[in-house]
């Protein structure tokens, strides 16, 4: 369940729920979730804590989330963090937020970047950027290469 981490981080992803299952049952439930939360500045109802238990374990009315169930919500929340950076990052380039990177938007931010790069440098990253040689750099062609 814990493949995509390193194992120092599965390590202390394990040791994080371990902290704060307080009962040490191998489960989170409602209170422990609501601890585990809070300590991530997030509040919720009991009731909305309810339901993504429900929804996380697959089962209605499930009383906790086991370490593989955690850790799957990790992975999840990672991967949106991940996919937030990226389109934070690439919103730095596409500054008229057309939803592509033109060559003049690249060069603008890359020189405001490293004013010591060369126009030839920036047209070479243009060519490997823009993979469907339309002279744009989309989303899907700038995540491809970051």
């Amino acid at each position: 369940v814990t493949d995509w981490l390193t194992p120092e981080k599965a390590a202390e992803c394990r040791e994080g729920f371990r902290k704060f299952d307080k009962d040490g049952n191998g489960f989170l439930d409602i209170e422990e979730l609501i601890t585990v939360l809070s300590a991530t500045g997030r509040t919720y109802t009991q009731q909305e804590l309810q339901t993504a238990i429900d929804t996380i374990s697959g089962t209605k009315g499930s009383t906790g989330i086991t370490f593989d169930q955690f850790a799957e919500l990790l992975q999840v929340k990672m991967a949106a963090d991940t996919q937030n950076r990226l389109r934070a990052r690439f919103q730095l380039f596409d500054t008229d937020n057309t939803g592509d990177i033109s060559y003049d938007e690249l060069k603008a931010c890359l020189q405001g970047m490293d004013s010591l790069l060369t126009t030839a440098e920036i047209e070479e990253m243009m060519k490997k950027c823009d993979t469907d040689g339309d002279g744009m750099i989309s989303y899907e062609e700038f995540v491809s290469i970051v």
